[in-house]
Protein backbone atom coordinates (compact mmCIF):
# COMPACT_ATOMS: atom_id res chain seq x y z
CA UNK A 1 0.00 0.00 0.00
CA UNK A 2 2.51 2.09 0.65
CA UNK A 3 4.40 1.82 -2.43
CA UNK A 4 1.19 2.55 -4.62
CA UNK A 5 0.40 5.49 -2.47
CA UNK A 6 4.10 6.98 -3.54
CA UNK A 7 3.08 5.81 -6.90
CA UNK A 8 0.21 8.23 -6.69
CA UNK A 9 1.99 10.94 -5.44
CA UNK A 10 4.61 11.03 -8.09
CA UNK A 11 2.13 10.55 -11.03
CA UNK A 12 -0.40 13.08 -9.94
CA UNK A 13 2.35 15.65 -9.33
CA UNK A 14 3.68 14.89 -12.66
CA UNK A 15 -0.23 15.59 -14.16
CA UNK A 16 -0.38 18.97 -12.03
CA UNK A 17 2.99 20.31 -14.26
CA UNK A 18 1.06 20.38 -17.45
CA UNK A 19 -2.11 22.24 -17.96
CA UNK A 20 -4.17 23.55 -21.52
CA UNK A 21 -6.42 26.35 -21.86
CA UNK A 22 -9.22 25.56 -24.21
CA UNK A 23 -9.39 28.65 -25.81
CA UNK A 24 -11.90 31.14 -28.71
CA UNK A 25 -9.54 31.90 -30.97
CA UNK A 26 -5.37 31.28 -30.91
CA UNK A 27 -5.13 35.10 -32.23
CA UNK A 28 -6.32 36.78 -28.93
CA UNK A 29 -4.28 38.41 -26.41
CA UNK A 30 -2.49 36.63 -23.91
CA UNK A 31 -3.30 34.75 -21.35
CA UNK A 32 -7.29 34.08 -23.71
CA UNK A 33 -4.96 33.51 -26.80
CA UNK A 34 -1.60 32.39 -27.49
CA UNK A 35 -0.30 34.23 -31.04
CA UNK A 36 2.63 33.66 -30.73
CA UNK A 37 3.20 30.57 -32.16
CA UNK A 38 1.91 32.07 -35.66
CA UNK A 39 3.98 33.75 -38.09
CA UNK A 40 3.41 37.46 -37.94
CA UNK A 41 2.97 39.65 -41.21
CA UNK A 42 2.49 43.39 -41.75
CA UNK A 43 -1.13 42.36 -42.20
CA UNK A 44 -1.28 40.27 -38.72
CA UNK A 45 -0.50 37.16 -37.61
CA UNK A 46 -1.64 34.05 -39.79
CA UNK A 47 -3.06 31.56 -38.37
CA UNK A 48 -4.63 28.11 -40.54
CA UNK A 49 -7.96 28.02 -41.35
CA UNK A 50 -10.28 27.47 -37.99
CA UNK A 51 -12.72 24.73 -38.26
CA UNK A 52 -16.28 26.11 -37.40
CA UNK A 53 -17.35 23.59 -35.94
CA UNK A 54 -16.26 25.00 -32.16
CA UNK A 55 -17.63 21.98 -30.31
CA UNK A 56 -16.12 19.57 -32.07
CA UNK A 57 -12.45 21.13 -32.74
CA UNK A 58 -11.06 22.87 -30.16
CA UNK A 59 -7.95 25.43 -29.99
CA UNK A 60 -5.69 24.38 -27.19
CA UNK A 61 -2.42 26.55 -25.90
CA UNK A 62 -0.90 23.85 -24.72
CA UNK A 63 1.13 24.65 -21.06
CA UNK A 64 3.98 23.15 -19.45
CA UNK A 65 5.50 24.31 -16.28
CA UNK A 66 3.45 27.73 -16.62
CA UNK A 67 4.57 28.62 -19.81
CA UNK A 68 2.87 28.04 -22.85
CA UNK A 69 4.95 25.72 -25.52
CA UNK A 70 2.73 25.17 -28.80
CA UNK A 71 -0.37 25.69 -30.18
CA UNK A 72 -3.04 22.55 -31.81
CA UNK A 73 -6.52 22.54 -32.88
CA UNK A 74 -7.80 19.55 -31.94
CA UNK A 75 -10.81 17.23 -33.36
CA UNK A 76 -12.70 15.96 -30.50
CA UNK A 77 -15.00 14.08 -32.93
CA UNK A 78 -12.33 11.96 -34.82
CA UNK A 79 -10.16 12.49 -31.32
CA UNK A 80 -6.76 13.20 -33.40
CA UNK A 81 -5.42 16.63 -33.94
CA UNK A 82 -6.09 18.73 -37.23
CA UNK A 83 -2.49 20.28 -36.74
CA UNK A 84 0.16 21.71 -34.52
CA UNK A 85 1.78 24.84 -34.32
CA UNK A 86 5.40 25.94 -33.09
CA UNK A 87 8.17 28.10 -33.18
CA UNK A 88 11.33 26.44 -34.13
CA UNK A 89 14.59 25.48 -31.72
CA UNK A 90 17.53 23.53 -33.33
CA UNK A 91 17.90 20.27 -32.03
CA UNK A 92 20.10 19.62 -28.66
CA UNK A 93 20.51 15.99 -27.82
CA UNK A 94 18.08 15.40 -24.53
CA UNK A 95 17.08 12.51 -22.52
CA UNK A 96 13.55 11.72 -22.76
CA UNK A 97 10.75 9.77 -20.75
CA UNK A 98 7.84 8.58 -23.13
CA UNK A 99 5.02 9.07 -20.54
CA UNK A 100 2.04 10.24 -22.43
CA UNK A 101 -0.79 12.49 -20.65
CA UNK A 102 -4.10 13.75 -21.00
CA UNK A 103 -5.30 17.47 -21.36
CA UNK A 104 -7.45 18.18 -18.23
CA UNK A 105 -10.01 20.20 -20.09
CA UNK A 106 -11.15 17.97 -22.35
CA UNK A 107 -13.39 15.03 -20.76
CA UNK A 108 -12.12 11.21 -21.92
CA UNK A 109 -14.60 10.91 -24.60
CA UNK A 110 -13.35 14.53 -26.35
CA UNK A 111 -10.28 12.95 -26.45
CA UNK A 112 -7.36 10.17 -26.92
CA UNK A 113 -6.54 8.51 -24.18
CA UNK A 114 -3.49 5.80 -23.30
CA UNK A 115 -5.20 2.99 -23.62
CA UNK A 116 -6.67 3.38 -27.18
CA UNK A 117 -2.90 2.70 -28.38
CA UNK A 118 -2.34 -0.55 -26.39
CA UNK A 119 -2.47 -3.47 -28.53
CA UNK A 120 -3.13 -1.45 -31.64
CA UNK A 121 -0.58 -1.77 -33.85
CA UNK A 122 0.03 1.85 -34.23
CA UNK A 123 2.58 4.55 -32.27
CA UNK A 124 1.85 7.48 -30.89
CA UNK A 125 3.17 10.22 -33.53
CA UNK A 126 4.08 13.50 -32.46
CA UNK A 127 3.24 16.72 -34.33
CA UNK A 128 5.19 18.86 -32.42
CA UNK A 129 8.34 17.02 -32.27
CA UNK A 130 10.38 16.10 -29.33
CA UNK A 131 13.29 15.87 -31.79
CA UNK A 132 12.30 19.77 -32.41
CA UNK A 133 13.30 20.96 -28.65
CA UNK A 134 16.49 21.97 -27.05
CA UNK A 135 15.73 21.56 -22.72
CA UNK A 136 14.18 18.90 -21.42
CA UNK A 137 10.80 21.18 -20.33
CA UNK A 138 10.16 21.10 -23.61
CA UNK A 139 10.74 18.05 -24.63
CA UNK A 140 8.37 16.40 -21.88
CA UNK A 141 5.96 19.22 -22.84
CA UNK A 142 5.22 17.68 -26.32
CA UNK A 143 4.11 14.28 -24.77
CA UNK A 144 0.23 15.06 -24.45
CA UNK A 145 -2.25 12.81 -27.24
CA UNK A 146 -3.49 15.98 -27.90
CA UNK A 147 -0.39 16.28 -29.92
CA UNK A 148 -0.54 12.88 -30.99
CA UNK A 149 -1.80 10.60 -33.68
CA UNK A 150 -2.12 6.88 -35.05
CA UNK A 151 1.27 5.62 -36.89
CA UNK A 152 2.26 2.59 -38.29
CA UNK A 153 5.99 2.36 -36.39
CA UNK A 154 7.26 2.24 -39.91
CA UNK A 155 6.18 5.38 -41.01
CA UNK A 156 6.90 6.95 -37.72
CA UNK A 157 10.40 6.22 -38.09
CA UNK A 158 10.40 7.45 -42.08
CA UNK A 159 8.74 10.70 -40.67
CA UNK A 160 11.92 10.87 -38.27
CA UNK A 161 14.28 10.55 -41.08
CA UNK A 162 12.97 12.27 -44.00
CA UNK A 163 10.92 15.24 -42.71
CA UNK A 164 11.95 15.67 -38.81
CA UNK A 165 15.37 15.66 -39.11
CA UNK A 166 15.79 17.64 -42.75
CA UNK A 167 13.45 20.46 -41.26
CA UNK A 168 16.21 21.36 -39.03
CA UNK A 169 19.11 21.54 -41.84
CA UNK A 170 16.22 23.15 -44.25
CA UNK A 171 15.98 25.50 -41.61
CA UNK A 172 19.22 26.72 -41.09
CA UNK A 173 20.12 26.78 -45.31
CA UNK A 174 17.07 29.03 -45.60
CA UNK A 175 16.23 31.18 -42.72
CA UNK A 176 18.77 33.12 -42.59
CA UNK A 177 18.61 33.10 -38.55
CA UNK A 178 14.94 34.08 -38.76
CA UNK A 179 12.66 32.62 -36.41
CA UNK A 180 10.91 29.83 -38.29
CA UNK A 181 7.26 28.89 -37.40
CA UNK A 182 6.33 25.17 -38.09
CA UNK A 183 2.76 23.73 -38.43
CA UNK A 184 2.20 20.08 -38.87
CA UNK A 185 -1.30 18.12 -39.32
CA UNK A 186 -2.92 15.70 -40.38
CA UNK A 187 -5.50 13.90 -42.75
CA UNK A 188 -7.69 11.44 -40.87
CA UNK A 189 -8.25 7.92 -42.81
CA UNK A 190 -11.31 6.01 -43.36
CA UNK A 191 -10.32 3.43 -40.76
CA UNK A 192 -10.21 3.64 -37.06
CA UNK A 193 -8.84 2.27 -33.93
CA UNK A 194 -11.65 0.32 -31.85
CA UNK A 195 -9.58 -0.43 -28.78
CA UNK A 196 -12.62 1.25 -26.32
CA UNK A 197 -16.10 0.75 -28.19
CA UNK A 198 -15.68 3.76 -29.57
CA UNK A 199 -13.79 4.78 -32.97
CA UNK A 200 -11.48 7.14 -33.07
CA UNK A 201 -9.48 7.53 -36.59
CA UNK A 202 -6.10 6.41 -38.10
CA UNK A 203 -4.13 8.76 -39.99
CA UNK A 204 -3.74 9.09 -43.96
CA UNK A 205 -1.43 11.32 -43.49
CA UNK A 206 0.93 14.05 -42.09
CA UNK A 207 2.57 17.45 -43.61
CA UNK A 208 4.37 20.40 -42.27
CA UNK A 209 4.12 23.80 -43.18
CA UNK A 210 7.17 26.17 -42.51
CA UNK A 211 7.68 30.06 -43.14
CA UNK A 212 10.29 32.47 -41.63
Amino acid sequence: MKHLLHRLILLLAFSSLASCRVVKHFLAALPNGCPQFFLNTPNGRITPTILQASQRYRPICQNYLNVDRFATLYDTQNRIPVYSAYRHVLHTPIDRVDRWRTEPDLTTDEQAVDRDYVNSGMDRGHLYPAYHNNNAEGVRATFTLTNAAPQTGSFNIQWFNQVEQPVNRIIQDNCDGNQAYIVTGVVPSQDTINNRGKDYKNTYAFGVFVSC
